[in-house]
């Protein structure tokens, strides 16, 4: 007796093919959403990574271009009398930058004699810089002597405001400048500094009416102007 074994179709073959090579409709819905937040917190990981770069840009930055700290202050005053009138005061100021990183440029300084003891329209008086003192680029870990003077004429200036190079005075600086670091450079900025207690004793020669001429010569120097 022959037996017969049943013969697949061809339609059968491809109908099971079909069935192996193609995903269900489940399968791709739950595929979708999976990537779908993979992508997203792609996203976020990404715009998390360039919000610390930005900051560590700006943080940097700012470290590099802020205002280095400069430091004033007077290693050298005296006075001389010019003529039987007239009174020269020298100032000597030491302007130090001690950064290693950054220079600065001084577009403008003055360098002001205060009495508060004075009236209060001869409360300073100006002093003269040397001409090219400004502007100034200082470098950096650098100190620079600038000379100032003042001319006093006896009678006004030097009874009512000098008091006879008796009182107490003050030094005020104010400056506008600019701090570099490479190629980069910060805004401008005002600065602004006292040195108080400058006091000025007599030198030979002085007293009685020859007080307003005598040399006088400061003690306590330096000072620092804060």
């Amino acid at each position: 007796m022959v037996v017969h074994q049943p013969v697949k179709s061809w339609r059968n073959k491809l109908y099971t093919t079909q069935q192996t090579d193609t995903p269900s409709p489940m399968a791709s819905a739950a595929t979708g959403p999976a990537k779908k937040g993979t992508n997203v917190k792609k996203l976020i990981l990404a715009a998390l990574a360039a919000t610390l770069a930005v900051a560590v840009v700006v943080t940097v930055f700012f470290i590099v271009l802020s205002p280095s700290r400069v430091e004033f202050s007077i290693t050298q005053a005296s006075s001389q009398p010019v003529n039987t009138t007239s009174v020269m005061i020298y100032l000597t100021l030491n302007v130090s930058n001690p950064s290693r990183r950054a220079t600065v440029a001084y577009r403008s300084m003055f360098v002001d004699l205060s009495n508060s003891t004075g009236p209060q329209l001869v409360n300073f008086v100006r002093t003269t810089l040397p001409d090219g003192a400004m502007p100034l680029r200082q470098p950096t870990r650098n100190t620079t002597a600038i000379a100032a003077t003042v001319i006093l004429v006896a009678g006004g200036l030097v009874e009512n405001f000098a008091r006879n190079m008796t009182g107490t005075f003050s030094v005020v600086i104010t400056a506008v400048a600019r701090f570099w670091v490479g190629f980069a450079s910060t805004r401008l900025y005002d600065i602004k500094v006292t040195c108080e207690n400058l006091i000025f004793l007599a030198g030979p020669g002085a007293g009685g009416r020859n007080a307003t001429i005598a040399a006088h010569q400061a003690i306590g120097l330096p000072i620092t102007c804060a």
